[in-house]
Order: C-alpha cells, then structure tokens, then sequence
C-alpha cells in the first residue's frame, strides 16, 4: 500500500511542471491581464496612435488630442452646437476650411482622396496636410515644444486659431491632453505604413525633421479602432514553446513508465 501511494504520487508530481499551470487551467491564473486605460473619448487611442504613427512625441501627440476632444470630442460626424459653421473634429469652418478655401478644405481633399468628408481617418490626414501646407498653422513651433502644456496651447493659437485663449477653455484642453498622455504615453510606436495623402490642389511641402503626412488609414469615421501596435504579453514566468511543451510530456511519460515497471519489480520480488 505505502508502495502504490508512493507511486500515485510521483506520478501526479511528474505531470505538472514545476512553476507552471496546467494546460487547462484559466486564463487568469496562466497570465496576468494587460488592463486598458480609458480617457474620455473613443477615438482618444486611434487618433494618438496615428500622431504618434506620424512623429510627434508623446506629449506633443497628446497635445492634439486634448484640443481635438475639446473641439469636437473627436466625432468626424458633428456639427457645432447651435448652427454654428464648425465641422468635424477640428471644427473647420462650413464656407471656410471646411469646404471653401482654395486648395485648404476638407471636402476637396476628400474628393481627391476618394473618400468621404466625414471619415476619421480622412480628417486625420487633413490635419497632417495642413500643418505641412502652411506654415501658419504652426507644426515647426509644434515640433520644438518641450512639454504637453506648451504643446496644447501652441496647437490651439496655432492650428485651432484661437485668438483669445482664456475664451478658449486652455485649461480643459490640457487636462484631456494631460489624461491621454497619462493613458498612452507608454504605449510604443506604430510607424505609419501608409502611401501618404495627395495635395489638396496645392502640394505637400515637408519640413526637414517634421513628421510625413499621414497615410491612408483604415479608421472608420466615429470607430474606435485602429492600429496600437502590438501589445507586449505578461506571463506568470512560464513561457513555454509548443515543442517544449511535447518534450516534457515525453519525458513525464517516460519516467512515469519507469516508476511502475520498477513497482511491479519491487512487488513481484516482494512476493
């Protein structure tokens, strides 16, 4: 009896490597969970991403997204409050920038595009093509910022044309920058794969050192998807191959048979 005791449990110790769950066991107990931040928009992710994507620093690209989530929340869909000429997410202005302007609006840069006026990933790049096109709308002063609250107030005079910044809620913008640089600001860098935009009647000029104007981007207007590159995996110290894995139940097996043939030995010499 104390023989086949013996044998139950080596046999039960040999199945399970030493540190590691079993095959079957919960997810939970085989990985740690990679928690996700939330900030106040949906499209708070993609958008930073593609700034990012675009070579913008971290705080600088944070610094966009604050002013973005104050404009419009970031919904390439919305109108302004009250009839107001402000369009999607920087709120370029209807009989303006939005689908005026010779060679500078959002609607002639989406029919050379090919695509709708309202499409995330569209606006995006027509940020991107303005900042380069005209050097009114700030990028170099962007660029040579050295933290999030210069950045914010420079892509709000700058960009957003805010000529009167305590009428221009500075102190809300910074706080979603300061939230979304809190969320992401560790996240690593997707380099932007895409072709690049076409001018918009006018041509792309691109600073030396600047970031390259976004490319074509699959974000569907008002989604909360896009590319955050790929997510590093937290293990509980066990990160084992499959072949690994073959090999040490092969050997677990063949110890296994070891122990019982000598138990059946020891037992029949027993006898």
């Amino acid at each position: 009896m104390r023989t086949t005791a013996w044998t139950a449990m080596t046999m039960g110790m040999l199945m399970c490597a030493p540190g590691c769950m079993p095959p079957g066991a919960p997810d939970g107990e085989r990985t740690a969970e990679r928690v996700t931040p939330h900030t106040a928009f949906a499209n708070d992710k993609p958008t930073y991403d593609y700034c990012r994507g675009q070579g913008f620093k971290s705080f600088q690209a944070a610094a966009i997204v604050g002013n973005l989530d104050q404009e419009s929340g970031i919904d390439p869909n919305i109108s302004q409050q009250n009839g107001g000429p402000g369009r999607g997410i920087a709120q370029w202005s209807a009989g303006g920038r939005w689908d005026s302007d010779p060679d500078d609006n959002v609607v002639a840069f989406a029919k050379q595009q090919g695509k709708s006026p309202y499409d995330l990933g569209l606006q995006l790049d027509f940020i991107m093509y303005e900042l380069h096109h005209d050097a009114g709308y700030g990028l170099a002063k962007l660029m040579a910022s050295g933290n999030v609250a210069d950045a914010t107030s420079d892509f709000e005079l700058d960009f957003e044309g805010c000529g009167i910044p305590d009428q221009c809620d500075y102190d809300s913008r910074l706080n979603y920058a300061n939230d979304v640089l809190k969320a992401y600001g560790d996240d690593p860098v997707v380099p932007d794969a895409g072709s690049g935009p076409n001018d918009a009647g006018g041509g792309v000029t691109h600073d030396q050192g600047a970031p390259a104007a976004g490319g074509d981007m699959a974000l569907g207007g008002g989604g909360s998807g896009g590319g955050s590159g790929a997510q590093p995996s937290a293990h509980n110290g066990c990160e084992m191959s499959t072949t690994s894995d073959a090999t040490g139940r092969a050997i677990a097996t063949w110890l296994v048979t070891l122990v019982l043939g000598l138990w059946l030995v020891r037992r029949r010499a027993s006898r």
